[in-house]
């Protein structure tokens, strides 16, 4: 109990809450594990629409198949981004070279390539596949990208928050400049930042997205340098000693 905000915690209960968010993943549907085949036409799309090599696709988990679209009413050449968690493929989704899309119907919502960051003493956390797939192509393999894109329902995130965020030491936030983006990335920083200054925004603009940066000329160096670049994102009401000083009254 906090006499500061009234919060009660009660510890059989929130163990109760974990177990059944566990056992309701486990229950959730499952797709059906994807043959490790990459067409050549996803190969070359993906290199030469998206800058992002086989090499990457692969270590990635991606494979591509044919299956059927609801938006088009008839089967596609799809893209599979496959979402893990261990060995355990949770959900997939389907994407045509045209950006019609679907998941699996009942499938757990997990981030995509969660293995990444799991023990790692940072992530990148970005608002698509292909972002999260043009930061693996720059050589950073410890980024994920949330589930169902600009959405600020972040609920998927209680499951994974002690197992693979409470021992990040920087969380870098990497979403699309919009309005949409922008309200993920507040609530990323509300959910995420409990220790000051742990979050690090990667500014992008006037980009939208990093792949977007990825194809600019020398853009695998200019995403590093984003990277580097990236300014603290500090807590409301919390300032650093550099900003009191700054601002202290210079009479006092």
């Amino acid at each position: 109990y906090c006499h500061y905000c009234q919060w009660k915690l009660n510890i059989r209960e929130a163990e109760l809450k974990e177990k059944q968010a566990r056992e309701a993943g486990l229950c959730a549907a499952q797709p059906p594990r994807q043959p490790a085949v990459l067409a050549d036409e996803v190969v070359q799309w993906f290199a030469k629409q998206r800058g992002i090599p086989a090499s990457v696709l692969i270590e990635a988990g991606v494979t591509s198949t044919e299956e059927y679209m609801p938006q088009t009413r008839r089967k596609e050449l799809c893209i599979c981004f496959n979402y893990y968690e261990g060995d355990r493929l949770v959900n997939t989704k389907y994407r045509d070279l045209d950006k019609n899309f679907k998941l699996i119907a009942g499938a757990e919502l997990i981030p995509y390539n969660l293995n990444g960051i799991f023990g790692q003493p940072e992530c990148i956390i970005t608002e698509g596949e292909i972002d999260a797939l043009s930061f693996m192509a720059i050589g950073r393999k410890d980024v994920i990208s949330i589930p169902g894109g600009a959405n600020r329902n972040l609920a998927w995130m209680d499951r994974f928050v002690a197992t693979h965020f409470d021992d990040k030491q920087i969380i870098y936030i990497c979403v699309d400049t919009d309005r949409k983006g922008q309200e993920v990335r507040n609530e990323l920083i509300r959910r995420l930042g409990a220790e000051p200054f742990r979050c690090r925004i990667i500014d992008l603009s006037p980009l939208k997205d990093a792949n977007e940066l990825l194809l600019e000329p020398q853009g695998a160096e200019a995403l590093k340098s984003a990277i580097a670049n990236a300014p603290q994102a500090p807590l409301e009401g919390v300032y650093s000693a550099e900003i009191i000083c700054k601002n202290w009254p210079k009479s006092w």
